[in-house]
């Protein structure tokens, strides 16, 4: 069972920079748009066709004081969102020599949310879109 993929055998990186410390995990969905095609009083549909490509990444973190996604420059604030620029997100398997398992490039913060529970942990999610997933 020792290459059973899981999060601890893994190295995330956003712009290039390793960024564990506190992700508690990562999720990756890649929605390939399929559209039904069918006419009318068909019940079911002849085919499905590919259509638009949609990619999304979700991160789910803990945070210590000043070192949240916007204070480490990952997600934009209010000021410089318009103008903010693509991140290239990337998973790396460390028991197979750093090889890349995920690349995805550029990327944009889509949605940012943070959490402060009573006797809790603070943590943050984010959520990320992108343009292309390189073939590995």
């Amino acid at each position: 069972m020792k290459d059973t993929m899981t999060g601890n055998r893994v190295l995330l990186k956003l712009g290039g920079e390793t960024i564990g410390a506190g992700v508690q995990s990562v999720s990756f969905n890649d929605d390939l748009g399929l559209q039904d095609v069918d006419g009318l009083g068909d019940a079911e549909s002849t085919e499905l066709v590919g259509g638009k490509a949609t990619y999304t990444i979700t991160m789910d973190r803990y945070f210590i004081s000043n070192k949240k996604l916007t204070d480490l420059g990952y997600v934009p604030n209010s000021d410089n969102y318009l103008n903010s620029g693509e991140l290239e997100i990337e998973v790396l398997d460390k028991g197979n020599g750093n090889k890349a398992v995920e690349l995805y490039t550029g990327c944009k913060a889509a949605s940012h949310s943070r959490t402060y529970p009573k006797h809790g942990i603070s943590a943050e999610n984010v959520t990320f879109r992108a343009l292309h997933k390189e073939k590995l």
